[in-house]
């Protein structure tokens, strides 16, 4: 596939986090508050420069537009353990 001068993220990303996951009008929050659950958590954990990487990471998932994804991998994952135990 060409996709010209510019790549789909910087085309597409705007639109993402306008949009939000889409999840209600509450998903704002919840996504706000999960982020800084992850960096509070890095930052206790690791460091301010752990946190400083986890809340990049965080952030460049979301623009990307892969957060849906993710949410979904890591409930599979955690549903996966749960059922293990």
């Amino acid at each position: 596939m060409r996709y010209g001068h510019a790549s789909l993220v910087s085309l597409r990303a705007p639109n993402r986090i306008k949009q939000g996951t889409g999840a209600g009008k509450g998903s704002a929050n919840a996504l706000d508050g999960f982020i800084a659950l992850v960096g509070m958590l890095a930052w206790r954990v690791g460091g301010w420069r752990t946190a400083i990487f986890a809340l990049a990471g965080m952030v460049f998932i979301l623009v990307t537009g892969l957060w849906a994804p993710l949410m979904r991998s890591t409930y599979l994952c955690g549903l996966a353990v749960f059922l293990c135990l």
